[in-house]
C-alpha cells in the first residue's frame, strides 16, 4: 500500500502594512469590536481599548515620521534598524510638539495619557473594567483619531470602516460631543454649589471680588478656551494680556487675566479664578495674594543672605 503524501498547502505571502494601514487596521479592530454588534461581549471592551490606543499611537508615530524618518526611533541614530527600539507613547508626544509643530490641547493629552493608563492597566496589573467607562473612552478615542487623521495625515476614517460601522461611528462622534456637554455642566454646577457656600461666609470685601468674577468661571468651554487664543483680553479695563501657568491643574500658559484684578485658568475642567494685581516694586503682574512677584522675592531674600 503506497502512503499519500500530505497536501502541503500553497506558501503564503507575508501580510505587509505600513505604519498607517497598521495603526488603521487597530482602529478598524477596535470599532468593530464594540460597534458592528448591538451586544458586544464583555472581553470585547478589553480589546477595544487595547486596540485604539495600539492604534493611535501608530498613528502618532506615522505623523512624526512624516517629519523627518528617523524621528521614530528612540535613538534617531539607529533609523531603519528594526531590531532597535521606537519611541514610546511620551516621547512621541514630545517629539510631535518640538519637531514636528504639532499643537495638543490639554483635553487632548489628558484623554491620550488616560488611554495610556488604562492600557497599561489592562496589559500589567489585574484590573476590574467599568464597560461603560470602556466604552466612552473609545468614542472619545475615534473622535480624536477622526480628526487627527484629517487634519495631520490627510486621511478620512470613513474610507477605512465598513458602511455600517461608520454609521455608527458618526452616532459615536454625537456621543462624545454629549458626553463633553454633560461633564461641563456637571463642572458648572459643581462651581456655582462652591460659590454659594463660600459667599455666605466670606468677608465683604472677598464677597464682592467673586461676584464680579464668579460670571467668569461659568462661560461655556468655547468661549473659555478661545481667551487664551486671543491676544485681546476679555474686558477693556483688564491688564495687557499676559498668560501664567496654572498652579492647580498645571496647564502651562493656560490662566489669562479677564479684568483689573481677575484671573482664570482657561482650561474647562479646572476653571480656578485667581486674584491679579502688580507688584509693589516692579509693577509686574502678579497672580494670587502676594505683593511682591517672585523676582522680587527672590531679590530681596539674596540681599537678606548676604548681609
Amino acid at each position: 500500500m503506497t502512503l499519500k503524501k500530505p497536501i502541503r498547502p500553497p506558501p503564503r505571502e507575508p501580510l505587509q502594512l505600513t505604519l498607517l494601514e497598521n495603526g488603521i487596521d487597530f482602529v478598524n479592530t477596535a470599532v468593530n469590536l464594540l460597534y458592528s454588534d448591538d451586544t458586544p461581549n464583555d472581553t470585547n471592551y478589553k480589546y477595544a481599548v487595547l486596540h485604539i490606543f495600539s492604534g493611535t499611537l501608530l498613528l502618532l508615530k506615522e505623523r512624526l515620521r512624516l517629519a523627518h524618518a528617523s524621528l521614530i526611533w528612540t535613538n534617531v541614530a539607529e533609523m531603519g534598524d528594526t531590531s532597535k527600539a521606537t519611541v514610546d507613547f511620551s516621547t512621541c508626544i514630545e517629539r510631535l510638539t518640538k519637531c514636528a509643530s504639532i499643537k495638543f490641547n490639554d483635553s487632548q493629552l489628558r484623554l491620550l495619557r488616560r488611554a495610556q493608563q488604562k492600557r497599561n492597566q489592562l496589559e500589567h496589573y489585574s484590573v476590574e473594567l467599568n464597560l461603560n467607562e470602556a466604552e466612552k473612552l473609545v468614542a472619545e478615542m475615534v473622535e480624536f483619531i477622526f480628526f487627527f487623521l484629517r487634519d495631520e495625515l490627510n486621511e478620512n476614517l470613513e474610507n477605512d470602516l465598513p458602511l455600517n460601522v461608520w454609521q455608527r461611528v458618526q452616532e459615536l462622534q454625537q456621543i462624545a460631543k454629549r458626553i463633553h456637554k454633560e461633564r461641563e455642566q456637571d463642572k458648572l454646577n459643581e462651581l456655582e454649589a462652591a460659590y454659594q457656600r463660600i459667599i455666605k461666609r466670606a468677608s465683604p470685601a472677598r464677597v464682592a471680588w467673586l461676584n464680579r468674577a464668579h460670571p467668569y468661571e461659568m462661560l461655556s468651554s468655547t468661549t473659555l478656551e478661545a481667551l487664551n487664543e486671543s491676544d485681546a483680553p476679555y474686558d477693556i479695563h483688564a491688564p495687557p494680556k499676559r498668560r501664567f501657568e496654572c498652579m492647580v491643574c498645571g496647564g502651562y500658559d493656560s490662566v489669562s487675566a479677564v479684568a483689573i484684578d481677575i484671573a482664570i485658568c482657561t482650561v474647562p475642567t479646572c476653571r480656578t479664578l485667581s486674584p491679579i494685581h502688580q507688584c509693589a516694586v516692579c509693577d509686574s503682574f502678579v497672580l494670587g495674594d502676594d505683593n511682591w512677584c517672585q523676582s522680587c522675592t527672590s531679590a530681596l531674600a539674596d540681599s537678606i543672605g548676604e548681609d
